[in-house]
C-alpha cells in the first residue's frame, strides 16, 4: 500500500551551525540550497513508480525548517532506496548545509474513509496557500477511539478550512529522533502518531478555527491526545515543476 513520507529538514548556516531566524538571514533557503534540494526531489521522483510529485515545504513558524512531503509505493521501497548510491549522492551534496532531524512514513486518508486516499495530499499541497501539519500523540490503547471521534468531528475542519484534511497513523520506525529526546515531545511513550495535513488560505485562518462553533466537535478527540505539535508549511518546490522545466 503507497505510503506518504514526510521528513524534517533543518538549514545550517555557512559555519555549518543549525540556523534560526532569531540570530540568522530572514531566508536561510540560500539559491544553492535551493537547488540542490529541487534537484532531491527531482531524484526522488524518479526512484519510485508512483506517479504523484514530491514537494518541498518551508514551515513559517521558522523557516529554517523545511519538509519534504512525498509518496512511495511501500515502506520497503523507500528503505530500499535509502543505502543506494543516488542517496548517498543527494545526502554528500547537502552535507554541512542541511540535516534531517527526522523522518516517518504514513497511511494517509479522507475524514471520510479509512483507506489510502494518496491523490488527495499532492492536490492539497498544490492547491492550498498553507499547509497545517498537525502531530497527535496517542497511547495505543485509545488508538481505535481516537480515530473514530477524528473522523467524526473533521467535518467542521473541513467546513472551516474550505478543503478537505487528510490524516492517517504513521507506520514503521522513525528516523532521526534520539530515542532519550524526540522531537517537540513525541518520545516513545506516546505509541501511536497520527499525523493531519489540512489546507488553509492563510495561517489566520487556522488560528481563528480554535474560536469557531466547528472547532467545538472537532476538539472532542482531546481527551485521547497525549502530545499535539503543529506547525504551517508553505510550498517553495515541486519534482512536477522541475520535470516540466526541465522538458521545456
Amino acid at each position: 500500500m503507497p505510503v506518504l513520507e514526510i521528513a524534517l529538514l533543518h538549514i545550517r548556516t555557512s559555519s555549518g551551525e543549525l540556523a534560526s531566524t532569531s540570530n540568522d538571514v530572514e531566508n536561510p533557503l540560500t539559491p544553492y540550497i535551493k537547488g540542490a534540494l529541487h534537484h532531491a526531489l527531482h531524484v526522488l521522483r524518479a526512484s519510485t513508480p508512483e506517479t504523484y510529485p514530491f514537494n518541498l515545504l518551508q514551515q513559517h513558524e521558522d523557516p529554517s525548517y523545511l519538509y519534504i512531503v512525498g509518496l512511495w509505493p511501500s515502506i520497503e521501497a523507500h528503505e530500499a532506496f535509502l543505502p543506494s548510491e543516488e542517496n548517498k549522492q543527494l545526502l554528500s551534496s547537502l552535507e554541512g548545509k542541511v540535516g534531517v532531524e527526522w523522518m516517518y512514513h504514513a497511511q494517509i486518508g479522507t475524514s471520510a474513509s479509512d483507506d489510502a486516499i494518496v491523490g488527495d495530499v499532492p492536490k492539497l499541497i498544490s492547491e492550498a496557500p498553507v499547509i497545517a501539519i498537525g502531530r497527535h500523540g496517542v497511547k495505543g490503547a485509545s488508538k481505535a477511539v481516537f480515530e473514530e471521534t477524528w473522523r467524526a468531528g473533521s467535518g467542521g475542519l473541513r467546513s472551516f478550512s474550505g478543503r478537505e484534511p487528510v490524516g492517517g497513523w504513521r507506520v514503521g520506525r522513525v528516523f532521526g529522533v534520539k530515542n532519550n529526546d524526540g522531537e517537540k515531545g513525541f518520545k516513545e511513550e506516546t505509541d501511536e502518531e497520527w499525523v493531519v495535513l489540512s489546507g488553509w488560505d492563510a495561517v489566520e485562518r487556522h488560528s481563528a478555527f480554535a474560536g469557531s462553533e466547528e472547532f467545538k466537535k472537532y476538539s472532542k478527540m482531546r481527551p485521547y491526545v497525549v502530545t499535539f505539535d503543529v506547525k504551517h508549511a508553505i510550498k517553495v518546490l515541486s519534482s512536477d515543476e522541475d520535470e516540466k522545466n526541465n522538458s521545456n
